[in-house]
């Protein structure tokens, strides 16, 4: 990625499945910060991209698109959950293109003083940042999210989590903790973390 001007800060937002990461991003981008979600935008490309669309299919074969040409996500999943390969090399496909998307919307905003990169599952080498933040909450609390949220089981719920990274891998290494557990004030913690990003702009 090409270095960001002196004034512009790159924060990534990241957290597990539950933990309420759009939440807090709809904060920043109330307090002026642009907001890249990656991964609404991997939902796009996967869609509208004709290279990416075709390694895909090589991938996983033409069902991972119905006949109407839309992603199937019900199969892939089904595909790739158990396979920890076959989702290794899907994820080798998209995270190129949404790296090579995300450097796209840094160049059209150069004059944004602050960018929110949004990802549920942040992987180093994605994307070029300066503050990482990491959003946690109760085990429990974020298990009832997602149960309501996407109508899962709870069994459906904790295979997910299981298959993410765990707190302890983020929270040593973030610059920002946020814990949104419905008890703290989260907009005071968003406020401080927003101060403290202010001084170094």
């Amino acid at each position: 990625m090409l270095k960001n001007k002196k004034y512009q800060k790159v924060v990534a937002i990241t957290g597990g499945i539950g933990t309420g990461k759009s939440l807090i991003c709809k904060v920043f981008s109330v307090l002026g910060a642009l907001v890249y979600s990656a991964d609404d935008r991997a939902k796009y490309l996967v869609q509208n991209s004709v290279i990416l669309k075709s390694q895909i299919c090589n991938l996983l074969g033409d069902e991972a698109y119905d006949f109407n040409g839309n992603y199937d996500r019900k199969f892939v999943s089904q595909k790739v959950f158990e396979d920890d390969s076959l989702l290794k090399q899907l994820n080798d496909l998209v995270h190129p293109c949404v790296k090579e998307d995300f450097e796209s919307f840094i160049n059209s905003n150069s004059n944004v003083p602050l960018i929110i990169y949004e990802a549920a599952l942040l992987i180093n080498k994605d994307v070029v940042f300066d503050f990482l933040v990491w959003v946690d909450a109760p085990l429990e609390l974020r298990i009832s999210r997602v149960i309501q949220r996407d109508k899962r089981s709870r069994d459906q719920v904790l295979a997910i989590i299981a298959k993410q990274p765990t707190p302890s891998q983020f929270t040593e290494i973030a610059d920002f903790v946020v814990v949104n557990d419905n008890t703290q004030s989260v907009l005071k913690q968003i406020m401080h973390i927003k101060n403290e990003l202010d001084l170094t702009l």
